[in-house]
């Protein structure tokens, strides 16, 4: 098996915009949506933000839904979160914050994602 090396992905701190590429379900070691996007203007980069996977009108998941036109007002709905979310272009923030190991990486705020 063979993997290329890649640059680091570093996005300056600020607003940008981008598009959600990719919706990835995690149950390890909680229940979390993550969203992949494509911050625009940094040649194809992308970043990764995690909502706990819980459906509320005051859930962070429940609010970023909200936000792209679902309704979550209605407890025992069924939502598929790629309907509202998958392809659309948003507005968001970053910020540098260190990892675990030291290192720095540039994070989404996740309340920060709407919808252009």
């Amino acid at each position: 098996m063979e993997i290329k090396v890649e640059a680091s992905m570093k996005v300056e701190d600020g607003k940008h915009t981008g598009r959600i590429i990719e919706l990835e379900q995690r149950t390890e070691p909680y229940s979390y949506l993550d969203l992949k996007i494509e911050i625009d203007k940094t040649e194809g980069r992308t970043l990764k933000v995690g909502y706990p996977a819980k459906i509320t009108p005051e859930s962070k998941l429940g609010i970023l839904l909200a936000n792209f036109g679902a309704d979550v007002s209605t407890p025992g709905t069924i939502i598929n979160p790629e309907k509202y979310l998958k392809g659309k272009s948003c507005m968001l923030m970053t910020m540098t914050k260190p990892g675990k190991n030291g290192k720095e990486y540039s994070n989404i705020i996740p309340e920060s994602v709407k919808p252009l």
